[in-house]
């Protein structure tokens, strides 16, 4: 069974496709924002600093490792894409058969060895002992439901290669649903249900994605979504499909490894200044990740369709439909900026009340981290200005007031970006965030923070001006049109 509602590969509906496209995917990229606020809050109010610190160690081991394995999704967007924009639906419906396999896998290799594998990885951290024994019990419990959550990622990714962003939202709105319903019921305690702590946050999160993976497949399977995916071109591997599927997806992987390494040096960088910085840096990426959904949106629709134009043989359309995915980009975020710039105090406010749990919960007490000097470059209070010890919201509005300048460059980045993959210029895009990670940003960042002495002010500066030469970097490659020959 096909389906080709909503994409029509032409000039006159490239609007209209990227709409389709990129508001499920917002809402999507809504979602999950919202339900990690709202699991945020109830373990803190039910378990306090002990449950959030758990859950914030055994997620920092469950989570990269999940996305790494998943980000092999993007060679199944990209091959599927590539195949649908052709009308070779046989094949494209083949293709996401075998990258369901891998992801069955990839799915049972995690619930296999997450009883010991993850424990292992969660001992690099040191904790006090109650912590170690909640997020041992949090790793343990959420390995379980591997299977399921890639099995939902990868199934997600194959209806995205088929123009389909609708189902993948409502299969999240489901989950997450379900997942705040089952955390109050187990971290609380309901009726007969005992309150079960960290214990329940896990066991609640696993059982959404067990209803997730399953209506991924039921959808996948049945017939309900654009092409119906057959079991026995799932079940059989062709050696043939799945190399062509990790050629794009294998960079993508990589790339994620890149940033998931990465978070863990920045954030190893940022704990050096105090736990206001800290504090103030936490809350600060939580509202500037308010300003991703509608890049995250965009990017998709530009993956989606930059992968479909080139099937169809439309090599123009497919650099129409990235630019102006950007163009659309950059208007939203830049909306998001002007936001950020006036209201840049009260959004802080909206995450952290001075002198209550949210400053406590990284440990008591304040340090400095804007450090004052002798040298040269510490005497420029305009750029770098000291902050009142102790106080988390003045110095976050100062750096939501400089998320806000990075809007523009972040729309490009994500859009141009996206649109590369849809091409399966995943290669390219690995060694972009290489260089301008680590040969940029982390090296910047250790000398505003440790040799300029700069603190988390001159931290954020220097991390906009990466963002400003990543975007450059990915608008010149996507402009080169080098892509367009190339063979997925």
């Amino acid at each position: 069974m096909v389906r080709r509602e909503n994409i029509v590969l032409d000039a006159p509906h490239l609007n209209g496709n990227i709409v389709r496209l990129a508001l499920p995917a917002v809402g999507e990229m809504l979602l999950h924002t919202l339900v990690g606020v709202i699991d945020t809050i109830m373990i803190g109010q039910a378990l306090g600093k002990e449950g959030v610190a758990a859950v914030a160690l055994g997620g920092g081991v469950v989570w990269p490792l999940l996305f790494l394995l998943t980000s092999v999704g993007v060679g199944s967007t990209a091959v599927v894409a590539r195949l649908w924009g052709q009308r070779n639906y046989d094949d494209a419906r083949f293709i996401g058969g075998q990258s369901m396999l891998i992801a069955g896998g990839f799915g049972l290799f995690i619930t296999a060895t997450s009883v010991f594998l993850l424990p292992v990885l969660l001992s690099i951290y040191h904790a006090e002992p109650g912590v170690m024994t909640n997020a041992n019990a949090y790793v343990r419990i959420l390995g379980l439901a591997g299977l399921p959550w890639v099995i939902t990622m990868v199934g997600s990714a194959v209806m995205r290669g088929f123009g389909d962003n609708v189902r993948p939202l409502i299969i999240t709105l489901i989950a997450n649903i379900l997942n705040i319903a089952l955390n109050y019921a187990l971290i609380y305690g309901l009726g007969p249900i005992e309150p079960m702590g960290v214990r329940g946050a896990a066991l609640g999160t696993a059982l959404s994605m067990t209803v997730a993976g399953i209506a991924t497949l039921v959808i996948l399977y049945a017939g309900f979504s654009k092409a119906r995916l057959r079991v026995s071109e799932t079940v059989r591997p062709d050696w043939s499909a799945i190399r062509r599927i990790f050629h794009v997806g294998t960079p993508a992987m990589l790339e994620q490894g890149v940033f998931r390494i990465g978070h863990i040096v920045s954030v190893w960088i940022v704990s050096q200044l105090g736990t206001v910085a800290l504090a103030a840096n936490m809350v600060c990426m939580h509202v500037e990740s308010l300003s991703f959904m509608p890049g995250w949106g965009l990017a998709i629709a530009s993956t989606t369709l930059v992968g479909q134009y080139l099937g169809a043989g439309e090599p123009e359309l497919a650099e129409r439909a990235g630019r102006r995915s950007a163009f659309y980009a950059m208007i939203l975020m830049g909306v998001m900026g002007v936001v950020f710039a006036l209201f840049a105090e009260d959004l802080v406010g909206v995450f952290i009340k001075e002198g209550a749990s949210g400053v406590k919960l990284l440990g008591e007490g304040a340090a400095p981290f804007v450090h004052t000097g002798e040298g040269w470059f510490e005497k420029i209070p305009a750029l770098f200005p000291p902050a009142p010890l102790g106080r988390v919201v003045p110095i976050g509005a100062v750096l939501i007031t400089i998320a806000a300048l990075e809007q523009p460059a972040l729309a490009v980045m994500m859009t141009m970006m996206g649109g590369l993959r849809g091409a399966g210029d995943t290669r390219w895009t690995l060694a972009l965030a290489a260089i301008t990670f680590w040969g940029l940003r982390i090296p910047l960042a250790l000398l505003a923070v440790f040799v300029f002495k700069w603190g988390i002010i001159g931290y954020w500066s220097v991390a906009v001006f990466g963002f400003y030469v990543r975007a450059g970097l990915a608008y010149w490659r996507f402009s080169g049109g080098k892509w367009k020959l190339l063979k997925v």
